[in-house]
């Protein structure tokens, strides 16, 4: 199930929403942003795997809890600086 959620998650980031590749063309002004499509069936796909996910690690709690004990505390604090960095970089 894990390998089937992760296989999800990647199709999801590599394949443009609904397969539309000519979002990705650049326009006249050399911009090449997607425009923002509204997907049902994307949003779904997004939450289920965050939901198979939540459910692994909680399914697996006493194995999680074991691996996070043993997380270096560098990398630690890489993930709250990561954390902080998006705090600061979000435009208001």
């Amino acid at each position: 199930m894990a390998a089937a959620a992760l296989w999800v998650v990647v199709c999801l980031m590599v394949f443009p929403e609904g397969l539309d590749y000519s979002q990705l063309t650049p326009t006249a002004t050399g911009n090449s942003a997607p425009l923002p499509i509204d997907n049902s069936l994307s949003h779904f796909l997004w939450t289920a795997a965050l939901v198979t996910t939540a459910g692994l690690t909680l399914w697996r709690i006493a194995l999680a809890q074991r691996v996070l004990a043993r997380v270096n505390a560098w990398f630690w604090l890489l993930l709250l600086l990561a954390a902080l960095s998006l705090g600061w970089s979000i435009d208001p």
